[in-house]
């Protein structure tokens, strides 16, 4: 099995990969061919190393062309063994189909009477790409008035695509259990003023204040359709300040990435808003 960005593995180098031949011991010709249906701009290969038994036609491509530098001193052994040799690379970073190694063999340099074709599976096991976003400026600012904040009722907040648009994000291989286009909210902090208020957000019918122990490993994750507002104290007078928050983009995964840090996206910019709260009493 390859890894996504792991070293090479070597397909051949299995025991249910053999060469047989009743009648004769020598094998002129081998040529292994990837038989798969990725994506243009995948660059898979097939790599061999320098044998002065064998010359190879092909090397770093899907297909490699191996004969014997000699049609009558290079056995079936020699040949199994650097076949096994042979390593497998991709760059696939959405790796979801299976490639099949083809392996045909023949007695002589002309393609007469060739084996049958052996294949042999390359499964390729996927790993969940960081998100990067590239924030269009380096904060959001948002000036609160009386019309908005103060009846509590009406204060619906804003989602994650208020803040992040699809264009700021790049995930290369766009890995998410909900959707191909996923784009939710790592909040890592969320800071204001008591005598402001307190930020909450939205789950399952209900606003729940934000945690004061949310980290950039221990974020606060919120979906495309979950909500964040900033809920104001009440008071009877203007009271001006700011209210803060920080956040990464999350592309929906589970898994953790780094330790303890959830797979949010990598520190490129770090998503800032901040809250400019004027109050008019109303």
């Amino acid at each position: 099995m390859f890894v996504e960005d792991g070293p090479s593995v070597f397909p051949l180098d299995t025991p249910s990969f053999e060469i047989s031949d009743d009648d004769n011991v020598f094998i002129f010709r081998a040529t292994l061919t990837l038989v798969s249906e990725e994506p243009s701009n995948v660059i898979d290969q097939l790599l061999a190393s320098s044998n002065q038994d064998f010359v190879v036609t092909g090397n770093g491509t899907k297909q490699l062309m191996i004969d014997a530098t000699s049609r009558f001193t290079t056995e079936q052994s020699q040949l199994i063994a650097f076949l096994r040799t042979v390593a497998y690379t991709s760059n696939d970073q959405a790796p979801y189909v299976v490639r099949n190694l083809s392996i045909v063999v023949a007695e002589f340099p002309v393609e007469e009477a060739p084996s049958a074709p052996f294949y042999q599976p390359i499964t390729i096991e996927p790993v969940n790409d960081k998100p990067i976003y590239k924030q269009s400026s380096s904060a959001l600012t948002m000036t609160v008035l009386d019309d908005y904040l103060p009846q509590e009722a009406n204060n619906r907040g804003f989602n994650a695509s208020f803040l992040v648009s699809d264009s700021e994000v790049v995930d290369i291989d766009r890995v998410s259990p909900l959707s191909s286009d996923f784009i939710g909210l790592a909040l890592t902090m969320a800071t204001a003023p008591m005598y402001l208020g307190a930020w909450q957000y939205w789950m399952e019918g209900a606003w729940f204040l934000v945690p004061d122990n949310i980290t950039s490993c221990s974020p606060l994750l919120l979906g495309p359709d979950q909500r964040l507002r900033f809920s104001p104290a009440p008071h009877p007078g203007k009271m001006d300040g700011q209210a803060n928050i920080e956040f990464r983009v999350w592309d929906g995964s589970s898994e953790n990435v780094g330790g303890a840090c959830v797979n949010n996206s990598l520190q490129v910019t770090q998503g800032q808003c901040t809250i400019i709260y004027t109050y008019v009493a109303t």
